[in-house]
């Protein structure tokens, strides 16, 4: 609850000072480079009396499972497009596949399998998905970035094949 002051009397300004990381989330994948998750909060203690907002990264991400998947396994869009086979479209049950959208990568666009349309099924793919077909690229949190964890476990992957 508020308390009254007198005109002219202001309560001191507390500014925001950042918590702890929590744990690392499970990994998004179980192969194929996936990602993890941190965060922290801005109570410790929280901004108070006109004091300021904490200021610095609330999240945190790291690449995990960067082990290939079996051969023949299916994408990983094709993995969450897959998961709305169960679910009725228009009265309904289809055999979703996945659908290239370049100019929104992060969303997820599936067709039914033999037909010559395409839903958006979720406004974000899951963390680790890859941008576009064959990009190191990957969407976090519903945007594409370029995964400078992933080009480091890429090229040390690489200087063990030579």
């Amino acid at each position: 609850m508020g308390r009254c002051t007198e005109i002219g009397e202001r309560p001191e300004a507390i500014d925001g000072e950042w918590g702890q990381w929590e744990a690392w989330s499970p990994c998004s994948r179980t192969c194929g480079a996936g990602v993890s998750l941190s965060q922290r909060h801005c109570d410790n203690p929280m901004p108070a009396g006109g004091g300021r907002y904490c200021i610095g990264e609330r999240k945190r991400y790291k690449m995990c499972n960067t082990q290939p998947c079996p051969e023949n396994s299916p994408s990983f869009r094709a993995v969450q497009c897959s998961a709305y086979d169960d679910v009725p479209y228009k009265e309904e049950l289809h055999t979703w596949l996945p659908v290239a959208t370049p100019m929104t990568p992060c969303q997820l666009h599936c067709k039914p399998d033999g037909k010559f349309f395409s839903v958006m099924l979720s406004d974000t793919v899951a963390d680790g998905t890859e941008c576009n077909p064959g990009t190191r690229d990957v969407c976090i949190n519903g945007k594409c970035r370029v995964s400078s964890l992933f080009i480091k476990v890429y090229y040390s992957l690489l200087t063990k094949c030579f």
